[in-house]
């Protein structure tokens, strides 16, 4: 685990004690089961894709992962937690988590009937995804080590999962141009972005513009 995921990890412990603190796992668990039923995250993704829509997963957020802000996921108190807020999918960063708090992330994800998108950066975490039958894998173009950020490293991880597995690129998606190299390259055709859109001022105009390129000036 690198020097920020660390940081980031002794960060969410002592978030994850006051939250229990404030709110019991009795009391989690009482508004998790009001909630109305998750809604499908996964299957909204690839209804678009067998539609020939692009699928986009838009990050509403404070700051990038460079800056040190993101949620990772470390005890399935989180997991009740996020249903209770009427949350439809988890994150599970294979960085910050070994095999066994993944599986048991994931356990509880379908459990409360939600999806979870299981984050990975390299060949050896993509390796641990398809090892825990994850069908639903996220793949971040930016180096934990370096923060250097290329959408290469989707492209050069996509060729080896397997067909009945949702791809989603992350990080360094910024216009249309990057969206079609994807799915011609990579076959990915599902995108979460945040950083780009968020510093827009119209970010519905962005968006359209992400996913369908910018349209000819009326004449």
């Amino acid at each position: 685990m690198t020097d920020i995921l660390k940081q980031i990890e002794a960060y969410k412990r002592e978030e994850i004690a006051a939250a229990k603190s404030m709110r019991p796992w009795a009391e989690v668990v009482a508004q998790a089961h009001d909630q109305p039923a998750p809604r499908g995250f996964l299957k909204a993704l690839k209804d678009r894709r067998a539609k020939g829509q692009y699928g986009l997963i838009a990050e509403v957020k404070k700051a990038s992962p460079s800056k040190g802000l993101i949620r990772a996921l470390f005890e399935t108190y989180q997991v009740a937690e996020a249903r209770s807020w009427g949350a439809d999918c988890i994150l599970i960063i294979l960085a910050a988590v070994g095999d066994d708090v993944a599986r048991y992330l994931l356990d509880a994800a379908e459990e409360w009937g939600m999806d979870a998108l299981v984050e990975v950066h390299d060949q050896l975490e993509l390796d641990r995804a398809l090892a825990l039958d994850s069908r639903f894998i996220g793949i971040n173009n930016r180096n934990l080590r370096t923060f250097e950020t290329t959408l290469e490293t989707s492209v050069k991880l996509a060729a080896g999962v397997p067909g009945n597995v949702l791809l989603v690129s992350e990080s360094g998606i910024v216009n249309h141009d990057h969206v079609r190299m994807l799915e011609e390259k990579a076959n990915i055709g599902t995108f979460l972005v945040g950083e780009s859109l968020m510093r827009q001022d119209d970010v519905v105009a962005a968006t359209r513009a992400l996913l369908q390129g910018v349209p000819e000036t009326v004449r």
